[in-house]
């Protein structure tokens, strides 16, 4: 299967090692994409380092890592990516401040990331973006479940999932102190062979901002 996830407006290539190491020593010589000027900033160069670190680990190029976003006139806009390939759903939740339902899931989860720098934010990529990853997930045959995590002040990335459709709230969590809104989105795997009986969502709980609660159903900004 093709590494390269497209989408109507854009191509996310995988950040692989060679590349990742020119971009945090030399942004202005890779040449695959146009890289903003600044870019990797403060938020972004400890990102950097650690998708190398990831990188190293994985023998260089993974397409389960981070990706750019790239516009079809060649402008790097963000990026987006996978946590790690999918695993049983119990290590995908394996953190020690995780508060919530974990019920089992039909096969492999992983958590995706998405984030839109500055200049481009406003159009609709991170959305874009997170149903690529979604879409080429789920074409593997390896993936049935999404999380994502999100800060309950991030309304522009709780957006993007509630777009997206499908995930809701299983739990809280903390990264670094902070703390996230844990969601899952399930039902991402290869398609179902016959008919399916639709889902009630409008019967289950919703919460204000337009998700299901509870459950064992059903993200992150990256």
């Amino acid at each position: 299967m093709d590494d390269l996830i497209t989408t109507r407006r854009l191509s996310m290539p995988v950040l692989d090692l060679p590349l990742l190491r020119a971009i945090a020593t030399d942004p202005a010589s890779v040449r695959a994409f146009r890289i903003p000027p600044g870019w990797p900033d403060a938020v972004d160069r400890p990102n950097v380092e650690r998708w190398i670190t990831l990188a190293e680990a994985d023998g260089g190029h993974s397409p389960w890592r981070a990706r750019a976003l790239v516009t079809a006139d060649g402008t790097m806009v963000g990026h987006a990516g996978f946590h790690q390939p999918p695993v049983p759903v119990e290590e995908a939740l394996d953190d020690p401040t995780f508060v919530g339902t974990m019920a089992p899931a039909a096969g492999g989860t992983t958590e995706i990331g998405y984030a839109v720098l500055p200049d481009h934010r406003g159009n609709g990529y991170a959305t874009e973006a997170a149903n690529g990853l979604i879409e080429w997930g789920r074409a593997t045959g390896g993936l049935s479940t999404v999380i994502a995590c999100v800060r309950p002040d991030n309304t522009a990335s709780l957006a993007v999932l509630r777009r997206v459709g499908g995930f809701s709230q299983i739990g809280r969590c903390s990264d670094d102190g902070v703390p996230e809104l844990v969601f899952r989105r399930d039902g991402c795997g290869p398609p179902r062979v016959g008919p399916r009986r639709p889902r009630d969502v409008l019967a289950e709980p919703q919460d204000p901002r337009g998700f299901v609660t509870g459950g064992g159903g059903g993200g992150t900004d990256q």
